[in-house]
């Protein structure tokens, strides 16, 4: 599928399948790696089929109820944010995390700013590639910890 972007106006693109047999969810398995008790699934996923990990158990929250860190060999999924809660004795750890993808919602780099505490004037994502990237390539897979160098960008997309 080939997507012209620049004839969309918006700030932000919704891709999502309808999850009929026309236009089905896709099982994906994605290879992540935990970072401050978190992964972050590339495609917002299907609440309905969940989320696997192997040699983990999902545990479910009610709405509104607390988050708090799960215990060792357990996960939270937050399916409306694609984040996967983890203990903090799995940071450094790649998990493959099988789901159905229901896509994904884009947005231009421009439009992402830091956070700060100061008056300046915000930094955006753009800024930090226009400024700091090597490289920037695109793939089909995601990388692993050998894959690249320090400064490069790899934007990974599913044909």
């Amino acid at each position: 599928m080939t997507i012209d972007f620049t004839k969309y106006e918006d700030k932000y693109l919704n891709l999502f399948r309808a999850g009929t047999t026309e236009d089905p969810y896709v099982i994906r398995t994605d290879l992540i790696k935990i970072v401050n008790n978190l992964a972050i699934l590339v495609e917002y996923p299907n609440n309905f089929y969940h989320v696997t990990i192997p040699g983990f158990t999902e545990v479910y929250i009610n709405a509104g109820e607390e988050l708090t860190e799960p215990e060792p060999y357990t996960f939270i999924c937050d399916y409306l944010s694609r984040r996967l809660i983890f203990n903090s004795q799995h940071n450094g750890e790649m998990i493959s995390a099988t789901y159905q993808g229901m896509g994904v919602i884009l947005t231009y780099a421009c439009t992402v700013a830091l956070s700060n505490s100061t008056e300046e004037v915000p930094i955006t994502l753009q800024d930090i590639i226009d400024t700091s990237a090597k490289s920037i390539t695109f793939h089909t897979t995601s990388p692993t910890s050998s894959d690249g160098n320090d400064g490069d960008i790899w934007f990974v997309y599913q044909e």
